[in-house]
């Protein structure tokens, strides 16, 4: 007998019984054990592959909806969005693996107790221990970390061709993203700094949209105003257009820096009071100051004291109803009320602060000690971002959860997707 014809016989032999014991109630997998052919997973008859096999007929099923689960009823973490709320982060290997092994779905009203041969002789006795995928979905939770584990940011693009950035903003009206240039030395008044364009893809829409800065820096946004820090002066600018709306001048100031609206319409912005000598050495010849220029544009001081530490990145935090401030020459972040002294109750760092930004009540602070981005909460301090050597003054994207984060020293803006 050839083999091709012996190989048909056993697989006709093996279909037939195959189906008498299918209707038994016998389970497969200890049927098929030992023979030849692939144990589908699906079916109570093997798959073989030979000379016109004869296969027992289909079985005709009826599958309920089952409801694997639904989200339970909490307060979703803000970084969560839409489907993004019922994820799998950390679910065991050996619970995945016992899970792959189902085949079939029972009653979706008796609990998970699967079963096999439905439809073919009435249900098979459990004798056998199979899992469900949905055991797996039920292990989770929302933002479910396991122990020892945090979240983490991952850097989602890079973003190359610029000149020094030293800001980047956004603007939730137009959805695009401001690039502040100083294109040389930060305290030279030479007339060619600019204000790059970008769009959220990451594409440069206009890489010089304003143009005839000296050496910009912080910018603030009120309305369609860009507001833009440039040495020791204030610049406005038709968010839209770019078209100049206003200059000025800044009195006393050494090193405008950052620049952050109040509620009232009014800017603070903070002075370094640093400059660059001409072996490129940091020197600091004044007083750190904060400015105040209020709606009418008039100009005061609203803090001057050492003990600002030389304030670098300012934001408005809604919630406190204060400013938060971080110095570059101090490791604590600065609670500020106007009228009041500043506090450094909310956590120490590294120092060599440059920006920050108030995420979902998180404070965001790049350093420039150890190349990071850390997180201030509740008086602890937690490095999220590393290996981004001069991270300068840092924006938030809140349409996308994106920290942006210009590197000064290499030209490029990198944007990293939180958690």
């Amino acid at each position: 007998m050839t083999r091709s014809r012996r190989f048909a016989r056993d697989a006709s032999r093996v279909c037939h019984e195959s189906h008498t014991r299918g209707s038994q109630g016998l389970g497969d997998r200890d049927w098929f054990a030992g023979r030849r052919g692939t144990y589908s997973g699906m079916a109570s008859a093997p798959l073989y592959r030979g000379v016109e096999p004869r296969l027992a007929p289909p079985s005709h099923q009826v599958i309920r909806v089952v409801e694997i689960a639904a989200p339970p009823a909490v307060v979703w973490p803000h970084a969560a969005r839409g489907p993004d709320r019922l994820r799998c982060r950390h679910v065991s290997a050996g619970l995945l693996d016992r899970a792959r092994a189902c085949h079939c779905i029972g009653d979706p009203h008796a609990g998970v107790a699967p079963h096999s041969n439905v439809g073919r002789g009435g249900r098979a006795p459990m004798n056998r221990k199979w899992w469900l995928v949905v055991a797996a979905l039920c292990a989770c939770k929302p933002g479910a970390k396991s122990a020892g584990t945090a979240a983490t940011p991952v850097k989602a693009a890079t973003i190359g061709g610029f000149q020094t950035p030293e800001s980047v903003k956004w603007d939730s009206a137009q959805d695009v993203y401001f690039v502040s240039n100083i294109n040389g030395v930060p305290n030279a008044k030479d007339g060619n700094g600019y204000i790059s364009r970008v769009g959220p893809a990451g594409m440069i829409m206009d890489s010089a949209f304003i143009k005839g800065l000296n050496a910009p820096k912080g910018m603030a946004l009120v309305h369609d105003t860009l507001w833009v820090a440039d040495i020791d002066e204030v610049r406005a600018f038709e968010s839209r257009t770019g078209a100049p709306v206003a200059t000025i001048n800044v009195p006393g100031a050494i090193f405008l820096n950052d620049i952050a609206a109040a509620p009232d319409g009014s800017l603070y912005v903070t002075d370094t009071a640093i400059r660059f000598g001409a072996k490129g050495q940091m020197e600091h010849p004044g007083t750190d100051q904060i400015f105040r220029i209020a709606p009418d544009h008039k100009v005061s001081v609203a803090i001057k004291s050492d003990s600002l530490g030389r304030p670098n990145g300012i934001t408005w935090d809604k919630t406190n109803q204060r400013f938060v401030v971080v110095p570059f020459g101090a490791n604590a972040p600065l609670a500020w009320k106007p009228g009041e002294k500043p506090t450094t109750s909310l956590g120490t760092g590294v120092g060599q602060f440059d920006g920050v930004e108030i995420v979902n009540g998180a404070i965001l602070v790049s350093s420039w000690a150890d190349s990071s981005v850390a997180r201030f909460e509740n008086g602890h301090v937690t490095t999220i971002i590393t290996g981004v050597p001069s991270p300068a003054d840092i924006g938030y994207d809140a349409k996308r959860n994106r920290l942006l984060v210009p590197i000064l020293s290499g030209n490029r803006v990198e944007i990293w997707q939180l958690p």
